[in-house]
């Protein structure tokens, strides 16, 4: 087994319900000592932390946590406590611990006062191990933004060097998958800012602004579609009318009649002035004289 494999099969352990209250993890009762122990294996690394030991990962893909979700985990909490433990790791740069998993959790326990949290530590695991991690567990939730997913392929792809398929294999998706979601990482913060100010938020509505070629494409698909219907339907037949309006061209075409030849000229633009195509024909001329 993989170390990578090892520390996804504590990783899980430590996600499964545990009869924990919130400060506290329940020994075995006497009841319980008389159940055969065969092939369970004791987590020695399960303790109580203070939770001011404790910090979130700056790294986590994960960067909006809703108020009223946050407001229902505390009062589960401040009810029931902590039922299932965080995964953390040690901080080398200091005498405190990483959230790998359990940020949720934690940022709830903070709201409800308590003072230490149970955990599980996790020696010896990569940045990369953790990004993984962080990510499968945020992707397992189903509540991660598409633009925080697309940021966290993106780690992964620049940071660590990941190939795509690799990406895909380590989060559980196709190939396809990750390459068409790694393109809304490269949507500028502006974009973003509108999309999420027009309640523009789904994969393939994004998407789809994120293939058009400049950002002022960009702006323009996502106004039509602030303007008139955002939905999936709505954003391909926007989509394609600003290809089309990209691909017509303005020709310009001369025909000399005494040597039997034509020369045409094309340009991308279509609002191109007569003026832009006399100065492209004249630069056109100096370069065939200098040639």
């Amino acid at each position: 087994m993989s170390k990578l494999e090892k520390f996804k099969s504590l990783a899980q352990a430590a996600l499964a319900p545990a009869p924990a209250r919130s400060e506290a993890i329940a020994e075995p009762s006497r009841d319980q000592d008389a159940i055969s122990l065969h092939d369970t294996e004791r987590l020695k690394s399960a303790r109580l932390i203070p939770i001011e030991r404790i910090r979130p990962d700056p790294h986590q893909p994960r960067k909006h946590f809703p108020e009223k979700s946050l407001e229902e985990l505390a009062a589960s909490i401040a009810a029931q406590g902590v039922l299932q433990p965080l995964t953390v790791s040690p901080d080398t740069t200091g005498d405190t611990f990483i959230i790998v998993t359990g940020e949720r959790r934690y940022r709830a326990a903070q709201r409800v006062g308590l003072k230490s949290l149970p955990c599980i530590i996790v020696n010896q695991i990569t940045e990369q191990q953790r990004s993984i991690q962080q990510l499968i567990e945020n992707l397992q939730r189903e509540d991660l933004t598409p633009f925080e997913e697309a940021d966290a392929f993106h780690l992964l792809a620049e940071t660590f060097h990941l190939k795509h398929q690799q990406i895909a294999d380590s989060v559980g998706k196709s190939r396809s998958y990750v390459t068409k979601t790694l393109s809304l990482a490269q949507v500028p913060d502006e974009v973003r800012r509108l999309c999420a100010h027009h309640g523009i938020a789904t994969r393939e509505q994004l998407i789809l602004i994120a293939q058009q070629k400049t950002e002022s494409a960009m702006l323009a698909l996502l106004n039509q579609l602030a303007q008139h219907g955002s939905t999936v339907r709505a954003a391909r037949n926007a989509a394609r009318g600003n290809r089309a309006r990209q691909r017509r061209s303005r020709p310009f075409v001369f025909r000399y009649q005494a040597r039997g030849f034509t020369v045409h000229v094309r340009f991308a633009k279509h609002h191109a002035s007569t003026r832009d195509i006399a100065h492209a024909l004249t630069t056109a001329l100096r370069s065939l004289d200098q040639s």
